[in-house]
Protein backbone atom coordinates (compact mmCIF):
# COMPACT_ATOMS: atom_id res chain seq x y z
CA UNK A 1 0.00 0.00 0.00
CA UNK A 2 1.45 3.03 -1.09
CA UNK A 3 1.47 6.64 0.80
CA UNK A 4 -1.49 7.79 -1.60
CA UNK A 5 -3.47 4.89 -0.68
CA UNK A 6 -3.03 5.44 3.41
CA UNK A 7 -3.72 9.02 3.09
CA UNK A 8 -6.99 8.32 0.58
CA UNK A 9 -8.29 5.43 3.32
CA UNK A 10 -7.85 8.01 6.28
CA UNK A 11 -9.79 10.59 4.68
CA UNK A 12 -12.62 8.31 3.84
CA UNK A 13 -12.78 7.37 7.70
CA UNK A 14 -13.01 11.04 8.45
CA UNK A 15 -15.87 11.35 6.45
CA UNK A 16 -16.40 14.75 5.33
CA UNK A 17 -15.57 16.89 7.45
CA UNK A 18 -11.48 16.23 6.84
CA UNK A 19 -12.41 16.84 3.39
CA UNK A 20 -13.36 20.09 4.28
CA UNK A 21 -10.46 20.69 7.04
CA UNK A 22 -7.82 20.04 3.57
CA UNK A 23 -9.73 22.41 1.68
CA UNK A 24 -9.36 24.70 4.31
CA UNK A 25 -5.98 24.22 4.93
CA UNK A 26 -5.06 23.98 1.22
CA UNK A 27 -6.85 27.64 1.15
CA UNK A 28 -4.09 28.95 4.39
CA UNK A 29 -0.77 27.78 2.41
CA UNK A 30 -2.29 29.66 -0.05
CA UNK A 31 -3.34 32.64 1.70
CA UNK A 32 0.18 32.61 3.17
CA UNK A 33 2.05 31.95 0.18
CA UNK A 34 -0.09 34.88 -1.46
CA UNK A 35 1.64 37.18 1.49
CA UNK A 36 5.11 36.49 1.34
CA UNK A 37 5.11 37.09 -2.31
CA UNK A 38 3.80 40.35 -1.63
CA UNK A 39 5.89 41.19 0.78
CA UNK A 40 8.89 40.12 -0.22
CA UNK A 41 8.20 41.92 -3.86
CA UNK A 42 5.01 44.47 -3.94
CA UNK A 43 5.05 45.32 -0.66
CA UNK A 44 8.38 47.92 -1.35
CA UNK A 45 7.03 49.38 -4.45
CA UNK A 46 3.98 50.52 -3.01
CA UNK A 47 5.27 52.10 -0.27
CA UNK A 48 8.10 53.75 -1.79
CA UNK A 49 5.07 55.01 -3.69
CA UNK A 50 3.27 56.47 -0.61
CA UNK A 51 6.59 57.68 0.94
CA UNK A 52 7.43 59.51 -2.69
CA UNK A 53 3.73 61.10 -2.63
CA UNK A 54 3.76 62.34 1.07
CA UNK A 55 7.52 63.90 0.49
CA UNK A 56 6.12 65.60 -2.69
CA UNK A 57 3.52 66.90 -0.68
CA UNK A 58 4.28 70.73 0.61
CA UNK A 59 2.52 70.97 3.86
CA UNK A 60 2.47 68.11 6.01
CA UNK A 61 1.58 69.71 9.97
CA UNK A 62 -2.30 70.37 9.36
CA UNK A 63 -5.17 68.40 10.21
CA UNK A 64 -5.69 67.46 6.61
CA UNK A 65 -2.36 66.18 5.93
CA UNK A 66 -2.09 64.24 8.46
CA UNK A 67 -5.65 62.28 7.67
CA UNK A 68 -4.51 61.82 4.01
CA UNK A 69 -1.19 60.06 4.94
CA UNK A 70 -3.29 58.12 7.46
CA UNK A 71 -5.59 56.99 4.43
CA UNK A 72 -2.57 56.77 2.25
CA UNK A 73 -1.18 54.08 4.90
CA UNK A 74 -4.02 51.93 4.83
CA UNK A 75 -4.60 52.03 0.98
CA UNK A 76 -7.51 54.11 0.73
CA UNK A 77 -7.79 56.34 -2.67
Amino acid sequence: MGIFEVILAFMEKGGNVLWLIAALVFFMWTLIFERVWYFSSVWRQDRAAVVSTWESRPERKSWNAKKNSTAAAVGEP
